[in-house]
């Protein structure tokens, strides 16, 4: 039920971006998107390091940022006017970095991995930067590890600030709002489910016919 009411989210989202940019509600409930999606990366992460399949995890991960990349570059481009990554590879991104911080012992070799890969998402353009790697993290630690979930708000609220410092949107602050929404939809998370590889498609098709009906209303 999170993936799929993440989806719907943000559809949402991007039928307000592409098509009414004006209307801020349809923007305001998208936001809830990504945290949603943050969520199940950092639960992916969690039960595929109890299984030892992380490695076919982050393979998925990037052929799923790979084949959305056209799709989301012209969107990116077309719509906002400049050249970023998608989500894809932010997420594969926020899982190195917890990969990181659950294996390397090491404190200087840790703080060197943490580092290149902060400097990665901050100097390469990519859908929501360091926030968007950091924010898996902050439901991974809190509500998988700590067994807190109610720290996870608290994480949540910090990430926007650093958003805000780092030149983001204030209009984010409506997707702290997921915390309640995820609290809820964990109760009955199984009793909607849709195919895993539904999700992996979803994404770039949607954006691609999104812009196709984009592209035929201005045409006419």
């Amino acid at each position: 039920m999170i993936k799929t009411l993440a989806a719907l989210f943000m559809l949402i989202d991007h039928i307000g971006m592409i098509f009414f940019p004006e209307n801020y509600l349809l923007r305001i409930i998208g936001r809830l998107s990504m945290p949603l999606f943050a969520y199940c990366i950092a639960r992916g992460f969690y039960f595929s390091e109890k299984k030892g399949t992380t490695g076919r995890y982050a393979h998925n991960l990037f052929l799923f940022a790979a084949v959305s990349q056209i799709p989301f570059a012209v969107l990116s481009v077309w719509i906002e006017g400049k050249f970023a990554l998608n989500i894809g590879f932010t997420w594969l991104l926020s899982i190195c970095f917890m990969k990181a911080l659950t294996t390397e012992k090491k404190p200087l070799a840790l703080g060197c991995m943490c580092a290149l890969i902060f400097l990665i998402a901050l100097a390469v353009p990519m859908d929501y930067g360091l926030y968007g790697v950091l924010y898996p993290c902050v439901f991974y630690l809190f509500m998988y590890r700590a067994g807190k979930p109610q720290y996870s708000f608290v994480g949540m609220t910090a990430l926007y600030a650093l958003y805000v410092l780092i030149g983001g949107s204030q209009i984010q602050a409506f997707s702290i709002m997921a915390f309640p929404v995820l609290i809820i939809a964990k109760k009955y998370d199984e009793k909607l489910t849709l195919p895993r590889r539904f999700f992996y498609w979803f994404y770039p098709l949607h954006i691609g016919v999104l812009l196709i009906l984009k592209g035929v209303i201005l045409s006419c």
